[in-house]
């Protein structure tokens, strides 16, 4: 399935559809609860709150300090902020999206509701994330003392196929901060055919997410779900899948 994937990945690359600007992470997805999307949401929201977490606890984009009274300061004004994280998604989402924001400890997880969409004659009709609602649970939040951090739209989410209007969710996104997340599982793969793409406005603005899911296993009948995942910051998605400790220090240099 990483091969029936890889092989997908390449042609949307080979068509330039693919985001530009962008490097694919892929994993496979063995959960025993068939959740294929759960694994690559999960990273992006972690790498989204290490982002937020920065400036949320005046690091200044900074690493945090790990040893001595600055040390206890700074991971206990990251935990503080942590604390009062929001998250935003579509109704019409995959679950995965709220069960990893869950998984991390998010503790304010906002559903936006959805409006029908009804595109023209001859198109299928759609649900959209509703924009205006979006940005007054953000602002709500923020009057509340909240921190919005992280917005999960879709280009064919899987179960709905709902799609969103991405340049819409990006001017939100932007002004307040978020990282943008697209969840294109279900129907990413047909931005690989030109027709397909012209008939969807929202793969004109899918390079500007800050991450973006795409799945072919389910377009070719893959006995195992493999993701694979975009994104514009890859040192962040390494920094939240990190694993160390002060214990294992040896900065002293001793061979120990």
């Amino acid at each position: 399935d990483d091969e029936v994937n890889a092989a997908a990945t390449d042609v949307l690359i080979e068509s330039r559809a693919a985001p530009t600007g962008v490097r694919q992470e892929s994993e496979p997805d063995v959960d025993d609860d068939d959740d294929d999307d759960d694994d690559d949401d999960d990273d992006d929201e972690v790498a989204a709150m290490l982002r937020k977490l920065s400036a949320a606890a005046g690091g200044g984009g900074g690493k945090p300090t790990n040893s001595g009274a600055g040390g206890d300061a700074n991971h206990l004004a990251r935990a503080a902020a942590a604390a009062k994280f929001a998250l935003y998604y579509s109704a019409d989402a995959h679950f995965a999206v709220e069960k990893a924001a869950k998984a991390i400890g998010v503790k304010h997880v906002r559903k936006i509701p959805t409006k029908p969409v009804h595109p023209g004659a001859g198109t299928m009709s759609n649900t959209a994330m509703d924009v205006r609602a979006l940005d007054d649970a953000i602002n709500n939040d923020l009057v509340e003392g909240l921190i919005p951090f992280f917005v999960s739209g879709n280009i064919g989410a899987t179960g709905t196929c709902a799609v969103d209007d991405v340049r819409a969710l990006r001017r939100i996104a932007t002004a307040h901060g978020l990282w943008l997340n697209l969840d294109c599982a279900y129907a990413g793969v047909a931005a690989a055919s030109a027709p397909q793409r012209a008939g969807c406005p929202a793969f004109e603005h899918w390079h500007t997410a800050d991450s973006l899911l795409v799945n072919a296993s389910k377009w070719f009948s893959g006995s195992f779900n493999s993701n694979v995942m975009f994104t514009r910051h890859p040192g962040l998605v390494a920094s939240g899948l990190a694993h160390g400790g002060t214990a294992l220090d040896n900065s002293g240099g001793n061979g120990a």
